[in-house]
């Protein structure tokens, strides 16, 4: 149970959850934290990359969060 007013959740809480749906529409700045969730391996240096074992995880991003970084000659 999640206290009405909770200003954190702790990830053990978030892994739990039957489903995770992440929604990044907010550009480039997230590209970093969404790379790393989607490609790096699980490291609890980013927590975010926790999220990979999870077994109902869904993503979805904006065109600019998902574009290549600069200088990755992809863009």
């Amino acid at each position: 149970a999640v206290p009405p007013m909770a200003v954190t959740i702790g990830f053990a809480d978030i892994l739990r959850a039957q489903r995770i749906r992440l929604f990044s529409v907010t550009g480039a700045w997230k590209q970093t934290v969404i790379r790393m969730a989607a490609f790096s391996p699980s490291d609890t240096r980013w927590p975010v990359t926790l999220l990979q074992v999870h077994q109902d995880i869904s993503l979805l991003v904006d065109k600019e969060t998902a574009r290549p970084p600069l200088g990755t000659g992809n863009e």
